[in-house]
This record gives C-alpha cells, structure tokens and sequence, in this order.
C-alpha cells in the first residue's frame, strides 16, 4: 500500500475512534489534506482513494498544482488556508472554495466584491488570532465581534466558522475551548481547528475541520 494512503486511512481511524459515539459531530468532521508544498505525485493517490478536500496555502503553487489535477478530478474543495494578501484575492476567490483567513474588513471587503463580481459561492471563515501573537495573523479575540459584524452586515460575505493556530509547544486545550465558545456564541457551524501535531485534541473539542499535511503526505520538501 502507498505510504500516503497508509497514512491517510490511519489519520481517518484515529479520528473514527476519537469520535465513538459521538454520532452527530462525526457526520460534520471533515478532514482537509494540507497539500502545499507538496506535488500532484504526493496528491493523486489520496484523489484515487476517494479523497475530495484540499488545503493551500501558496497560491501560485496551488494554481500551478491544481489546473492540472482538476481536469481529471473535478469535484475536489480547495480550502485556502494562508495569509490574505489584497493583490492576490481574486485570484483565491476564483480558484477556492472555502477561504479560512478572513482577518480585518480591507480583506473581507475585497474578498465580497470579488465573490459578487465573480459570481462565486464562497464559505469564509474568519482566523482568530487566539493566542494573541504579534507574529500570526487572525483578528483579535476582542475584537471578533465588530470584524463579524462587518463581514455579514456591511459585506453580506457568508461567514461559516471560525480558524485559529493555537501557540507552538503549549497544551492547545484551552485555546480549542475559546474558540468553540466563539462559534457557539454566535451559532457558526464550522470550526476549524488542529493540524497534524493535535487533530485528536481538536477533535475532542468540537471541531468541524481538521487541517492536516504532515501526518499523511510527509515532511514538506
């Protein structure tokens, strides 16, 4: 069996297990295969195996990756997963389906003149920075409401969930805490949380979405 599939099916029972009886979360689980920095001979078997939803987060590559693959596999969901950078949002909005980094009105405003322009039917997300570090993009968590607020009222964009990363190195347990309190607060369905290091953690914790690249393609090159 390929490693990737090895690896893909082991991620999919682990989760499978976290969620046991747990009936009605499991039904909204999605596992989205974080494919940036990987290449179509790394993605082609998990699009074989059944496989449908995408992570990026370079849009060039993902552009470059994903012409060629979605002749063949045309059914796929790209979730863009990076930072937004105002030059580059209509191309996401073209190519994407799922926009996970909502983080200040400028990108939600240009990111629904796009959507209208386009005529595109885009779920978004907005990334809260949880940990509250000057490093990583997101909103603040003070400041989610008025963002939110903008996003549906001013701009009509269709807001689904809440994104973080939680700090490197510490227990993401009470950062997965908050962010479920957001989207229940404001009754989102989505939650998108974990990547690789701690998807059954986040699992456990109500997500909706897990990101995950590492565990199931290998180090990135």
């Amino acid at each position: 069996m390929n490693d990737v599939i090895r690896n893909y099916r082991t991620v999919n029972s682990e989760i499978s297990s976290e969620l046991e009886g747990r009936t009605e979360q499991a039904r909204k689980v999605q596992l989205v295969v974080v494919s940036k920095f990987h290449g179509v001979e790394r993605i082609r078997p998990l699009l074989e195996d059944g496989h449908r939803t995408f992570g990026e987060s370079r849009l060039e590559e993902a552009q470059e990756k994903w012409s060629v693959l979605a002749m063949e596999f045309n059914d796929v969901s790209l979730h863009y997963i990076g930072a937004m950078q105002s030059k580059k949002v209509k191309d996401i909005v073209k190519l994407f389906d799922v926009i996970h980094s909502i983080d200040r009105p400028e990108t939600a405003m240009r990111v629904a003149k796009e959507i209208d322009m386009q005529g595109r039917n885009v779920s978004c997300l907005i990334q809260i920075n949880i940990g509250q570090e000057p490093q990583k993009s997101g909103v603040l968590p003070e400041d989610f409401e008025k963002l939110f607020r903008i996003c549906t009222e001013d701009y009509n964009l269709n807001i689904s969930g809440v994104m973080c990363i939680p700090p490197a190195g510490l227990d993401p347990s009470p950062y997965f805490l908050r962010m479920k309190g957001v989207k229940d607060t404001y009754g989102l369905p989505e939650l998108s949380i974990g990547m690789s290091s701690d998807y059954l953690c986040a699992v456990s914790h109500g997500a909706t979405m897990v990101r995950v690249g590492a565990k199931i393609l290998g180090a990135r090159n």
